[in-house]
């Protein structure tokens, strides 16, 4: 597996990714109203904020596996195509950003998890520090707030 900066060229294959992640993994966690608001919006934002945030996938054989954001020292994406899930990925993804992080002087990374990713993040020394809810149409979009 090899982590490089997201190119443009990779646009197209990340936001299939992220669609698949949100269908087959946060749906089980989230009503069809915020799915489909994710649907909306979290495909295209490496696309619409890589002016603002960098982004790093993981490859094998020209395959996108992966993706992740940072900005700061905050991590802003993190999705890994379901039929990888459990592979290491998403650790290698996660162990890239954390070292950029600490690279640039900063004693803490933090993320916005969903209830999906929560785990994920524990299994990997993040605590969260308080729960965060925005209102979704008629639904409550509920993520962790959480740092290392």
């Amino acid at each position: 597996m090899n982590i490089r900066p997201i190119t443009s060229t990779d646009y197209k294959k990340v936001e299939q990714l992220i669609k698949d992640a949100i269908c087959k993994t946060n749906a089980k966690d989230y009503s069809k109203e915020v799915i489909d608001f994710m649907i909306e919006i979290d495909p295209f934002r490496p696309r619409d904020t890589a002016h603002e945030r960098e982004y790093f996938v993981a490859t094998n054989n020209n395959n996108i596996h992966g993706v992740i954001g940072v900005k700061d020292n905050e991590i802003k994406t993190l999705f890994v195509d379901p039929k990888y899930h459990g592979k290491g990925i998403g650790s290698s993804l996660l162990s890239h950003i954390e070292s950029i992080i600490l690279d640039r002087g900063y004693k803490k990374s933090t993320v916005y998890s969903s209830i999906s990713a929560k785990s994920f993040y524990i299994k990997h020394g993040y605590k969260v520090i308080r729960e965060d809810s925005s209102k979704i149409g008629t639904e409550i979009l509920l993520r962790y707030y959480m740092e290392k």
